[in-house]
């Protein structure tokens, strides 16, 4: 078992965050899909170059859109960010966005979203990525819950440890 914690949620209808789960819980394909988005991560040029996020919406075992977080904005992330001065993209709006580009609305209940987060070890090595906490902010939440994405599975300060919110 794992030793985090885990705060009461601000939205009524998230039922629990489950504690930390290893590689052998996770479904093959969502642990193949936080691979990839970890190195999309690294690769992203990200919020300051510090700031490396990239997310997946997925449904039905199928890859919907991936979303990378970035200095330019979106109007979905102006509706769902945490202030109207929301200054950069959040990888998890920028998912949605781009699952909407290609479905309606109701098409994406029920999915789930993956976030991965990167950050540098140290500021001498420049190659030398860690795993970071992804979870979404208050504005994502609110996106994710009027979407209807039903899980949503982030990464977290552990190596390939990972943590889930199931909404009902």
């Amino acid at each position: 078992m794992c030793s985090c914690r885990h705060g009461d949620s601000v939205f009524p209808d998230v039922r629990t965050v489950s504690e930390c789960y290893a590689l052998k819980l996770m479904k093959k394909r969502d642990l193949r899909t936080m691979k990839l988005l970890r190195r999309l991560a690294i690769d992203n040029e990200g919020v300051r170059k510090r700031f490396k996020l990239a997310a997946a919406l997925v449904n039905k075992k199928t890859l919907i859109s991936i979303g990378l977080n970035e200095m330019r904005t979106h109007p979905l992330q102006g509706k769902f960010g945490k202030n109207e001065e929301s200054l950069f993209l959040h990888a998890e709006i920028a998912a949605i966005a781009n699952a909407l580009n290609h479905l309606d609305k109701e098409a994406l209940k029920g999915s789930t979203l993956l976030i991965h987060r990167v950050k540098r070890k140290s500021s001498l090595n420049r190659r030398d990525w860690i795993d970071g906490l992804a979870k979404p902010c208050e504005g994502c939440m609110s996106a994710i819950v009027s979407f209807g994405i039903k899980k949503v599975v982030y990464s977290t300060d552990e190596p390939d440890k990972y943590k889930e919110i199931i909404l009902v």
